[in-house]
Order: C-alpha cells, then sequence, then structure tokens
C-alpha cells in the first residue's frame, strides 16, 4: 500500500508495513501537483475501452504503474502499455482502445 504526500514543495512516496514509511527519495513537486495526502492504494485498474482524464501524480519504476487523479478517484495504468511516459503533474487523457492500445491526449 502506497500514499504520496505533497507539501513544501516536495513530494514523499510513503509505504505501510505495520505504520507508514518512507521510501525512496524527498523530491521536487513536479508540474501542477497540489498539496496533500494522495492515498495512491485506492486505485483501481484501468478498464479497456475505457478513457480517464486526470492529474498524473506519480510513476512507480519498480512496478511499472503510473498513478492519475481523476477526481473520483485514483487509476492505476500499466506503465508498459506506454510508449513515451507522459508527463507527470499534468492534467491528461488517456484512452484505451481494444487490446493494449493507449492514446495520451494532453489538455
Amino acid at each position: 500500500m502506497y500514499r504520496l504526500i505533497v507539501m513544501n514543495g516536495c513530494r514523499v512516496l510513503q509505504k505501510y508495513d505495520q505504520e507508514w514509511k518512507t521510501t525512496g527519495l524527498i523530491k521536487r513537486v513536479e508540474g501542477d501537483i497540489k498539496p496533500g495526502i494522495y492515498n495512491l492504494f485506492l486505485s483501481e485498474l484501468a478498464q479497456e475501452n475505457q478513457s480517464y482524464e486526470g492529474l498524473l501524480l506519480f510513476i512507480d519504476k519498480k512496478e511499472n504503474i503510473i498513478y492519475q487523479n481523476t477526481g473520483q478517484g485514483y487509476v492505476k495504468h500499466d506503465a508498459r502499455f506506454f510508449g513515451k511516459k507522459p508527463p507527470i503533474g499534468k492534467i491528461v487523457t488517456i484512452q484505451y482502445r481494444e487490446g493494449s492500445e493507449v492514446q495520451i491526449i494532453k489538455n
């Protein structure tokens, strides 16, 4: 279980293991990500033939997952379906077509 904490211009990724622990480095916030706690563990897997618009929060390079906040919840995308990684901190629309074809539309 992961959560992303954004405050004071920095972002911190935490993992839950009996308590929340910071994993990795503390990094500068990218793009338009606002201060707050983003509960990435609530993310649902993106579905075929769907479209998701929202702020891209984080790319987990280890697990190959891209997390997006749609305003109605969190979505996780399989990063292997993306040729070029989308811009973190930007609002984009990600459209899925049949199979694993993915299209990114920058808003």
